[in-house]
């Protein structure tokens, strides 16, 4: 599955798991979600509950499926070979914002912070 989301109109991350969903039958007709989603979804609520304008994009896609993917896939991502001012790789995240960021701004801590929780 490739997905990648915008939190708000500066920042993309892209997810890079090592599992999917749970393949059990839920005994619902609902299509069930996979690690990739419900990550997504976490990380979108967290945003939200930080004040951070955040929502899943599926018409920008990237996926890679572990850590070691996710630094393989940082230049694909972000153009960039190495952390810099503006992007980075935070474990299972790679995080691109779309001009230089002060880390200290309280958009980008909850950005940080909410990233955190799914590693």
């Amino acid at each position: 599955m490739r997905r990648t989301w915008s939190a708000t109109a500066v920042v993309v991350l892209a997810l890079a798991l090592a599992g999917c969903g749970d393949d059990e039958d839920s005994g619902s007709d609902e299509p069930q979600k996979s690690g990739l989603e419900t990550d997504a979804d976490a990380l979108v609520v967290c945003l939200d509950e930080a004040d951070v304008d955040a929502a899943v994009n599926p018409n920008t896609a990237f996926a890679v499926e572990s850590e070691a993917d996710a630094e393989e896939g940082r230049a694909a991502i972000t153009l960039e070979t190495e952390d810099d001012e503006k992007s980075w790789v935070d474990g299972r995240v790679v995080v691109n914002w779309y001009y230089p960021v002060n880390r200290e701004a309280a958009q980008a801590v909850a950005v940080d912070d909410c990233v955190a929780q799914l590693n």
